[in-house]
């Protein structure tokens, strides 16, 4: 029974002889941790019993033994979401890509330009496999923050954006991603439409990533079509607004206060932002009276 050696400097109360044949029947010592909370698997077992192990599972990205909370918040709410595009295989590959394991789920094969609009009931889960593209956590604030995806060598950052949920401005980045899907398809190259999870259940990072082609004119033909549909379905100025009132109406008052993000953005003292938003209030308050 090695494996129930107390450590020198564990403090823990005592394992009767059942509680010890437990540990030893599974395998763990009860001094080890789970490699997502920390927290060990004696106590783990004081507070919920023997489900604590039996209902354990393994991390291949950590490389340990996770408890049944950290699997649950896991499934329940993952860094983000990968789906990758191949016109040469003619497939629609998802990869559900979670802190201690990564899912991955295969869509129709045989796919045309025509049938690249997948929900996500087109896609079966397979197996438990690593995302080529992984996601890392950007704090904007101590509470808060959002998952950003981090590309492999080879691949190219080709649009960033943001979703905001429920919002005319949705509609229209969907709208965007329909032609853009089709612009990349028909040039033949691989290319990955990636959702990050973050702390504001209203706003999903969205990235587009490519696998650079070796083609350099090819290369500029698809960053010029893909310019093209930002002017036509990406309006900067409705984004701003949508996303700092929650509206894509052009008032006056999304207008200054879009203007007040953008000088904070730039560096401009918050002091000087506010004398410059109040004067702007009180012209357009003299303007029409």
């Amino acid at each position: 029974m090695d494996n129930l050696v107390v450590p020198s400097q564990v403090v823990v109360d005592p394992l009767d002889i059942e509680d010890a044949l437990f540990f030893e029947e599974q395998g763990v010592s009860p001094f080890e941790t789970c490699v997502g909370c920390g927290e060990r698997w004696i106590d783990l077992y004081h507070e919920y019993g023997e489900d604590a192990l039996t209902d354990r599972s393994w991390s291949n990205k950590k490389g340990g033994f996770i408890c049944l909370g950290c699997r649950e918040e896991d499934e329940y709410q993952p860094c983000g979401t990968v789906v990758i595009y191949d016109p040469e295989e003619k497939t629609a590959t998802k990869y559900v890509v979670g802190e201690y394991n990564d899912e991955k789920w295969e869509g129709p094969r045989e796919l045309t330009v025509d049938c690249l609009g997948l929900r996500a009931e087109d896609f079966e889960l397979v197996e438990l496999e690593e995302s080529p593209i992984q996601f890392t956590w950007r704090s904007t604030d101590p509470w808060r923050g959002y998952y950003e995806p981090q590309p492999p060598e080879g691949w190219t950052h080709l649009h960033s954006d943001g979703i905001l949920h429920w919002s005319a401005d949705a509609d229209d980045l969907a709208q965007f991603q329909e032609a853009v899907k089709r612009v990349l398809w028909e040039a033949g190259v691989k290319f990955a439409i990636c959702y990050g999870g973050s702390s504001n259940v209203f706003f999903t990072d969205y990235e587009i990533y490519v696998e650079a082609p070796q083609d350099a004119l090819k290369a500029l033909a698809i960053i010029l079509k893909v310019n093209h549909l930002r002017l036509e379905y990406r309006d900067p100025s409705q984004y701003m607004r949508t996303l700092l009132t929650g509206s894509s109406k052009d008032t006056e008052e999304a207008r200054l206060m879009a203007k007040a993000y953008r000088m904070v953005e730039e560096g401009t003292p918050l002091n000087e932002v506010k004398d410059r938003v109040l004067e702007e209030i009180q012209l357009h308050t003299l303007g029409n009276s």
